[in-house]
């Protein structure tokens, strides 16, 4: 009972090259309360082709989101292609520093080079009296000094790095789940699909295919690129028919890949795919389902993955699913990853 007094907070962000989106929860008794959530435009000069090249410019709007929000326990994403999650076992026999240990250890694989890869995030997750399980992620060294001083504004011990693909599979995720569900993640940068079995990700993929594609093919078919490109972005999913005859062409590819990944699963373990959920900026429009569901040969299910956590949430959720979209879904469960 003492929960609803002191709830439990957390903070979200996704960073993309396009927008900083973020998520602020906190945990009253056994339900999530939505305190805030909102996106901020990324000025096109703040990103030069995948790469940080105005730190300042950023930092602004993290400040911004951390002094409007008051949250100190935060997860975020960045978009830097170079980063890579390890899970290390040490030894608390070891006279070095914790970071030293996780640098020797690192040193054994050979995805981590030392003096050109840097350690940006550790992570305790378990100790006993021998052993302690740390998660380090490592970023090349030019991505680390671009982001590094973007790193500085949170708090060391309540700020860590996530994965996008499982943040998103957080937030959408059945409790109850026990058969294998395919999820499809349309993202600014890239996007991706996972396949999950008993709550774990045993696939994962991803394609170069994003909305910003996507909102190019728009200007290109409709009369009026500005209007509808502007339509678009605010108020996903409601510009009707004209974008359903012709996004066939774009999304047909990305049924083939899917029907692939599906078929290999199917063929490598004999389960059977039941559900397939869609996420990411337009992955809630009515027409890109359709499309998907075409081209999976499997019989599936596309379902809406806001019925996967609704009743994790009190009332406050139906401001967000107002938007009418799925782009959330990265930085809610960046901070369903806080307070669960």
């Amino acid at each position: 009972m003492f929960s609803y007094l002191f709830p439990k907070g957390g903070l979200g962000i996704e960073i993309t090259t396009k927008y900083i989106r973020f998520v602020h929860l906190v945990k009253k008794g056994e339900l999530f309360h939505l305190k805030d959530f909102g996106r901020i435009s990324i000025p096109q000069d703040v990103f030069v082709d995948g790469i940080l090249e105005k730190q300042e410019v950023l930092k602004t709007s993290l400040k911004k989101i951390l002094r409007e929000t008051g949250e100190s326990q935060v997860r975020i994403i960045i978009p830097a292609e170079s980063q890579k999650f390890f899970l290390l076992d040490l030894s608390k026999k070891s006279s070095h520093s914790l970071v030293e240990d996780i640098i020797f250890k690192l040193k054994e694989n050979v995805s981590f080079h030392f003096g050109k890869d840097e350690i940006a995030d550790i992570k305790i997750l378990e100790r006993n009296n021998s052993h302690i399980t740390v998660r380090a992620v490592t970023l090349s060294t030019s991505e680390y000094k671009n982001f590094k001083s973007i790193f500085k504004i949170f708090r060391k011990d309540s700020f860590h790095l996530e994965r996008g693909s499982h943040a998103t599979i957080t937030a959408s995720l059945k409790q109850d789940a026990k058969m294998p569900r395919l999820h499809v993640q349309f993202g600014d940068d890239f996007s991706s699909y996972s396949i999950i079995s008993k709550g774990k990700i045993v696939v994962y993929q991803e394609f170069p295919f994003s909305t910003y594609r996507f909102l190019l093919e728009v200007q290109k078919r409709l009369t009026k690129p500005s209007d509808i490109a502007s339509s678009y972005l605010s108020h996903l999913g409601v510009l009707g028919a004209d974008v359903r005859v012709f996004s066939e062409d774009v999304i047909k590819p990305i049924g083939f890949i899917l029907d692939h990944a599906i078929t290999d699963f199917v063929r490598d373990t004999g389960e059977t795919i039941q559900e397939v959920t869609i996420g990411g900026a337009f992955g809630g429009y009515k027409g890109v389902s359709e499309i998907i569901e075409k081209y999976l040969r499997t019989n599936v299910q596309i379902a809406y993955p806001w019925k996967t956590f609704d009743s994790r949430f009190d009332d406050s959720i139906f401001e967000m699913k107002k938007q009418e979209t799925l782009e959330y879904l990265p930085a809610l469960g960046l901070t369903l990853n806080i307070v669960r």
